[in-house]
């Protein structure tokens, strides 16, 4: 992106205004001032249950490097994030074609058009600007490929095993964004 592009030259790194939530989120993870405080939106509340899972990893550097929890959102949320999606594209494409549908489905990711750049022009219909303003998608994307690749070894030989490990994490799915879990309860439960 542009900013991208731009911050050696300016040395400022336009970010989403939510990563400020996000990074309190992080704290309740891995800062010591933080831990055991409950929620950083109201102190001493519990935290709810939904969506909280991928603010775990950054969390662990925070706590292990002493980074701030906002440096953490950029630094290891999202690259970790966009690593595991990457991943699980690729875990979905090889076990639907093999090897070769794995590489192309990655490609095919890498290759995927910005549809705020055409047709409607409407930023809101941009897969990349959700996954910026809701990271969380990042997590819970690789593990409804993971979901569906017990699929695919469930159709394939009758596992039983296969097919609880992906209910399990059809379920976990739900725990990281429920957007996510909705797109892929109806593939699901046909399957």
């Amino acid at each position: 992106t542009a900013r991208v592009a731009e911050f050696p030259v300016t040395g400022i790194y336009r970010m989403w205004l939510d990563f400020f939530s996000h990074a309190g989120s992080i704290a309740e993870f891995g800062d010591p001032r933080a831990l055991g405080r409950g929620s950083v939106l109201l102190a001493d509340a519990p935290s709810g249950f939904y969506h909280y899972a991928s603010f775990a990893v950054p969390g662990l550097a925070v706590r292990l490097t002493d980074m701030s929890p906002l440096l953490s959102v950029t630094a290891v949320w999202l690259p970790a994030g966009i690593f595991a999606t990457a991943l699980g594209i690729m875990a979905l494409g090889r076990a639907l074609a093999g090897l070769a549908g794995g590489a192309v489905a990655l490609v095919l990711l890498e290759a995927l058009p910005d549809t705020a750049a055409y047709g409607l022009k409407q930023g809101f219909l941009s897969f990349h600007w959700m996954l910026e303003v809701a990271p969380g998608s990042l997590y819970a994307l690789p593990c409804a490929c993971a979901a569906c690749c017990l699929l695919v070894a469930w159709s394939e030989d009758a596992n039983s095993r296969a097919l609880l490990a992906s209910g399990l994490l059809f379920a976990a799915t739900f725990l990281l964004r429920a957007h996510i879990f909705i797109w892929l309860a109806g593939p699901w439960a046909a399957t």
